[in-house]
């Protein structure tokens, strides 16, 4: 152990916008408190370095992080250096707070909505996007970002739309994407894993005329069964990512062409547990039976 607690000391890291953690830290919080762990929620914009008193270091709510991802970045040097166990791994977070990482695993052969990375608004070309997409709509979103900030739907071919990209573009690196009706009329899934098992799903419907599925925008949630090709992509979209994450989300779509992967969540994904009966009992066993491999 790294600190004299009497029990396995861990930090839920959480944000001072919440410093008591979300709806799944608590259930994730009271499980691991059955099984003798003792959690304490740490934002990680907190004055000073208490990382060095934990024994496992679980980043959770951290959802400011994209706001200001260099000093998130240089809190996860601090944090690798610590003596207690991070999780995630800080490599698979620091790979995972910008979007790029979609142009790696599709050139690791996962089926990814069609991606470009924007640099520069002199790349916005109607034609130039047409040409990579195979369509003039499209959804941008910030190279880092979270819970929809800053996303938005255009047709590249028309100039207000256009001058929109452009702007988001000139402030910084972008995803433009492939509009993909399929998550209006049949919905976003989110594939929850654990230890590397599939622990459960949601299936996330956006609102009437919305294409995004946040609840805050109007969203609903619901449990359901993933297809088993959806099942098949989050599987192998985890095996090109590597590393056994002790948590991870799989944000994927049905199309008539198979399903595609919306996102692979890394660092602090809502992991639905009030969805899923006993799924916060299987996060604790998961991080024991990480600490004790040890």
């Amino acid at each position: 152990m790294t600190s004299s607690h009497p029990s396995p000391h861990v930090a839920f890291v959480t944000c001072r916008a919440l410093p008591g953690g979300s709806e799944d830290d608590r259930l994730a919080a009271t499980a691991c408190e059955a099984r003798g762990l003792h959690v304490e929620n740490v934002p990680w914009e907190g004055a000073g370095d208490p990382w060095d008193a934990f024994d496992a270091i679980v980043v959770r709510s951290a959802w400011t992080y994209h706001r200001v991802p260099d000093r998130f970045d240089g809190w996860l040097d601090r944090v690798a250096r610590a003596p207690g166990r991070v999780f995630n791994a800080v490599e698979a977070m620091r790979r995972n707070v910008r979007k790029s990482y979609l142009l790696d695993l599709a050139r690791a052969g996962v089926p990814v909505i069609p991606t470009m990375w924007v640099e520069s608004p002199a790349a916005l070309d109607a034609a130039a996007i047409e040409a990579a997409l195979g369509t003039l709509e499209v959804v941008a979103k910030p190279a880092v970002g979270a819970s929809a900030e800053g996303v938005f739907r255009a047709r590249a071919d028309r100039v207000e739309e256009r001058d929109r990209l452009a702007a988001a573009a000139d402030a910084g690196p972008l995803l433009v994407q492939r509009y993909v009706p399929e998550i209006a009329t049949r919905g976003e899934w989110s594939l929850v894993h654990l230890g590397g098992t599939f622990s459960h799903a949601v299936l996330k419907t956006p609102a009437p005329g919305e294409f995004r599925v946040q609840e805050s925008l109007g969203g609903t949630i619901r449990a359901a069964e993933p297809p088993a090709a959806v099942a098949g992509l989050a599987r192998a979209a985890l095996a090109a990512e590597g590393g056994n994450p002790l948590y991870a989300r799989v944000d994927a779509v049905e199309t008539d062409a198979g399903p595609l992967l919306v996102e692979l969540e890394l660092i602090e994904p809502s992991l639905f547990f009030a969805h899923a009966p006993a799924s916060a009992d299987r996060f604790a066993d998961a991080l024991i039976a990480a600490l004790e491999d040890a």
